[in-house]
């Protein structure tokens, strides 16, 4: 493993335990057992590393979202992608549990971020329509329902490792397992028998 892959990952780990606002970048060299200014040839600033991890952690979520079975259906499709999700946002717990403060620290990471949102958005109305032409989902006429719809659905796939966090729950399989099943929730009261039995089938709740 060469040097700069090895300041990612113990600068990932660090970060995972202690929370990115109390690493240093001197913490981090001492970690790796290689001066500051070595660590410094790689990346100038711990906000540079921040912004290595944050494109890793995206890249990451892009291959596993191209792996989701297309043979599948729409909410076994989205299981599986929650599925994915969850446990990557583990992998990556430093971020999500302090979205709000380290999102404005890079203009970079602010502006992807959200590109991200309105993919997501895009996403949700695509799995909507989709299932509504299945009808196993009654249409959503009123725009102002179903946009916010879509929002409580990202902001619940936003907020879930935070508010574990909070409340000092450990993250276990179980846990990921209940979360998987919260995240679909808001879409239940929208679908038509034939929707509610398959949603029944495949998150088990």
């Amino acid at each position: 493993m060469d040097l700069k892959r090895r300041i990612l990952s113990t600068s990932l780990l660090l970060f995972n335990t202690h929370g990115y606002k109390h690493v240093t970048v001197r913490m981090i060299a001492q970690e790796l057992q290689i001066s500051s200014a070595h660590l410094n040839y790689h990346f100038k600033k711990r906000i540079h590393i921040f912004e290595a991890l944050y494109e890793e952690m995206m890249l990451s979520f892009e291959e596993q979202i191209k792996e989701v079975p297309k043979s599948q259906s729409n909410l076994q499709r989205l299981k599986y992608g929650f599925e994915h999700s969850t446990r990557w946002m583990v992998d990556y717990k430093f971020f999500w549990t302090d979205l709000y403060n380290l999102v404005p620290l890079s203009q970079k990471v602010q502006e992807h971020f959200k590109s991200v949102y309105q993919n997501r958005v895009n996403g949700y109305n695509v799995v909507i329509q989709a299932l509504c032409d299945r009808i196993m989902m009654s249409e959503i006429k009123n725009i102002n329902e179903k946009t916010l719809l879509i929002k409580n659905l990202i902001d619940r796939g936003n907020t879930w490792l935070y508010s574990e966090e909070l409340y000092g729950e450990s993250v276990d399989a179980k846990l990921l397992n209940e979360q998987i099943n919260r995240l679909a929730l808001p879409l239940l009261p929208h679908l038509t028998r034939k929707g509610k039995k398959e949603f029944y089938a495949v998150f088990r709740i």
